[in-house]
């Protein structure tokens, strides 16, 4: 009896034990699974600071080459104006030379027709 005593004595502390163990590593999972959780939060919300940073960036960039990209439009349109204007002027300058020859003749025609 003593022996079967001792046995559950022995068995009875064993249990505690491995009671007092599995509490001890529940409270240590716990604390890694806080601490995983937390780590977690932090890295997201760092992605997500840096993935404003490199919006903002490549906005800024877009901005900047489509400046860039206008600029290189006017430049390259400046000359096209500057020859139609030039055509503008050389046409009216020939309509001129056109309208006075046509003045020109219709006077001699008048002059001709005034003596006869």
């Amino acid at each position: 009896m003593k022996k079967i005593a001792a046995l559950l004595i022995v068995l009875g502390l064993m249990a505690l034990g491995v009671l007092a163990g599995s509490n001890v590593f529940a409270d240590d999972s716990v604390d890694r699974a806080g601490k995983g959780i937390r780590k977690g939060g932090e890295a997201a919300a760092k992605g997500i600071e840096k993935g404003g940073e490199a919006a903002a960036k490549g906005i800024e960039k877009g901005g900047k080459a489509a400046a860039k990209g206008i600029e290189k439009g006017a430049k390259a349109a400046e000359p096209a104006v500057e020859k139609g204007g030039k055509a503008v002027v050389k046409g009216v300058k020939k309509g001129g030379e056109w309208l006075g020859r046509g003045l020109k003749k219709t006077g001699e025609k008048l002059e001709k027709a005034g003596k006869e």
